[in-house]
């Protein structure tokens, strides 16, 4: 299965190929071939990380699903993120 095809809940209106094509596009363009030497000054390439978003009072999170498809096709070998709101509900 393409990995564009795997998000649920987007709007049909949401061209899936065209931000993935985005992202990558803006990938290539900001490392012009090469690495990202802050990061693989930085950090360790075995390091896994875990966050947690939490906003002070209640509101409107929108974007979810593009965020999930933009890390998606930024990290394609790391495996996915999942994003919830509503504390996972």
């Amino acid at each position: 299965m393409n990995q564009v095809d795997t998000v649920t809940g987007m709007d049909e209106t949401v061209d899936r190929q065209w931000v993935v094509d985005l992202v990558r596009a803006t990938i290539e363009e900001d490392l012009a071939g090469g690495v990202d030497v802050t990061t693989t000054a930085t950090i360790d390439p075995d390091q896994i990380s875990v966050a947690e978003l939490v906003a002070r009072t209640d509101g409107v999170v929108a974007g979810l699903e593009i965020a999930e498809l933009a890390n998606d096709a930024s990290f394609p070998d790391r495996g996915r993120l999942k994003l919830a709101a509503g504390g996972g509900k």
